[in-house]
Parts: structure tokens; sequence; C-alpha cells
């Protein structure tokens, strides 16, 4: 039996994660970096990712490759891929895009947008991986608990691209378990992101109060208090990529403070 340093130790080990600026991403990246893994950050925000990189490798003494792209643009993710030196033997897909619209204002842009970003990307990044790889390797894909249950109001757009997100997972362990893979699901409840205090400042400001309804809803039902931090779902994302869950596979770990047991 291995000791515990060893099997939470990626000394040697390369992971990618996108979204890796703020948020979720940024918390996955300081985990990692302390687990001493050699990072590779993809964001759109360029001033962010510098900002996280020198961080980063000024505090846990670790290499930090950055890569500005835009996960909506196939082409310009595919090329990132290309770049890569090493290829990664983790894949972070957790960058995504969130807002409220009502069903009768969703266009065609805005639904070619949110697919594009918090799914086709992820399926972009799964397929290069796995096809560039000459062994097996680890997936952590991000989706929501809101692709189990509409939690938040309007969230029709967002809740069918988390869904597909997991349905991706499910379909890999499918055809990709048998050949040393692991593809793993978190599903994160309410999490204290940048991103959310923009939406809804955003909406206090076009005086749409439907969101603190919505965060009234939210806190009525949570049985634990107090919303969530990223690092929660950060540690859990570590856990994942390390030997220490060698045997999980084709799991869908909802890290929610128990928001959908009750």
């Amino acid at each position: 039996m291995k000791p515990l340093h060893e099997l939470l130790s990626l000394r040697g080990r390369v992971v990618l994660i996108t979204g890796g600026a703020m948020g979720i991403g940024r918390a996955i990246a300081e985990r990692y970096a302390e687990a001493g893994a050699r990072l590779q950050l993809v964001d759109v925000n360029a001033a962010a990712l510098h900002d996280a990189a020198h961080d980063l490798k000024s505090r846990y003494q670790v290499e930090v490759q950055t890569f500005v792209v835009d996960l909506a643009d196939s082409a310009a993710l595919t090329a990132c891929w290309d770049s890569l030196s090493p290829l990664p033997d983790v894949l972070v897909n957790n960058a995504g895009i969130f807002g409220p619209r009502k069903l009768e204002r969703i266009t065609d842009a805005d639904f070619a947008r949110m697919l594009d970003i918090n799914t086709r990307a992820v399926l972009i990044n799964c397929r290069e991986f796995i096809a560039r790889r000459t062994s097996p390797g680890t997936i952590i894909n991000i989706a929501s608990i809101e692709a189990r249950l509409a939690m938040t109001d309007n969230m029709t757009l967002y809740g069918i691209s988390k869904a597909g997100v997991a349905a991706l997972s499910r379909a890999l362990v499918r055809d990709y378990a048998s050949k040393g893979w692991r593809i793993n699901t978190i599903l994160p409840g309410g999490i204290n992101t940048p991103g959310g205090t923009t939406m809804v400042k955003t909406a206090l400001k076009q005086f749409d109060f439907s969101v603190i309804l919505t965060s009234l809803k939210f806190k009525s039902r949570m049985p634990t208090r107090g919303i969530g931090q990223p690092d929660d779902i950060a540690r859990a994302a570590l856990w994942l990529g390390t030997p220490a869950s060698q045997y999980m596979n084709g799991a869908e770990v909802v890290i929610d403070g128990g928001f959908l047991a009750v």
C-alpha cells in the first residue's frame, strides 16, 4: 500500500486547466501546484492569466505555461493543442459561461455561444487529449447541478450545456475506460465565484430582482449554512487527478452542500 503523500503527489505530472485564471479554475490550479504538478493554464483573459501564472510560480516554484484562447473558436483551440509541449497527463475542463436569459429572448447566437464554450470546447479538448496521447490519461469535467435540476430561474441554456458535459463524460467512459482512461465529472452547486458576483450586479443594474428571489429560495432550501467556495471544488478536482482515486471512473461527484439531497 502506497503512503498517502505518494498518492497525493503529482510531481513530474502535467495538468491542463481551462478557465485557470480566476474562480474555480484558479483554485484548482492552486491545489495542483501545491501537489507539485506542472501547469498549463488556458483562459481568454490575458491579464488575469498573466497574474495567476506569476503568483503560482512564485508561491509554489512550479512551471506554468499560459495560453490565451477563446474557447468559442474551435480552430484556435485546436491550434493550442498543436502548441502544447509536453502533452498533459490530466485535463480539467473547467471553463464555462453562464447567465440568466428568459426563454422567449434566447437567440440562435445565444444558443451557439453557450454550447460552443460550455460543451463543444469540452468535446474538442477531450478529443484532442485522447487522440494525441500514446498512453491513457485522466479527464475531469466540471458540469453543474443544473444538469440535474433547474436550480436557478432562466438558466435553460446553461442547464442544456452542462447536461451535455455530463453525457459526454459517460460516453467517454463507455468507449475509453477499458483502455485505461479515467473520466469523472464534478457537479458544483452554488459557488462564490467572480462570474456569479458579476451576474448578480448586472441583474440588479437592470432592475431584475429575480436573481435575489432565486438566492432567497436557494438559501431556504440549503441544509448547509453558507455558499460554497472555489476551493471546495478544487480539493475534489485534485483528488480525482491523483492516484488516490484510481478506481473512480464515470462518477458524477456532487459538491453542493446537500442542496440536491433535500
